[in-house]
């Protein structure tokens, strides 16, 4: 059953992954520097375009699945970018 809380839910966890995409926009610049671009290192550059597509990917795909009455799964894949990046900060 698609509920008002967890479509609450996942408006958060959305705009949390939008914060996360912004961060790693901004990051990329000092991680990268600014007159090198996506010239960097190969396998640095691949994983910063992974973060970003599953950050971008991950709460459009929590709404599909709240639009196919699968609220809990999809609250589950909306949350993962931000315990990775948790996890992150952590290590």
């Amino acid at each position: 059953m698609r509920s008002r809380a967890a479509l609450v839910c996942l408006i958060l966890m959305a705009a949390v992954d939008g914060f996360i995409v912004y961060l790693l926009v901004i990051l990329s610049g000092m991680v990268f520097s600014y007159h090198e671009g996506m010239h960097g290192e190969p396998t640095a550059v691949t994983e910063w375009s992974i973060a970003l597509a599953i950050s971008l990917g991950a709460p459009s795909a929590g709404f599909v699945l709240w639009g196919y009455r699968k609220p809990g799964i999809g609250i589950a894949v909306t949350i993962l970018p931000i315990l990775a990046g948790l996890l992150l900060l952590a290590s």
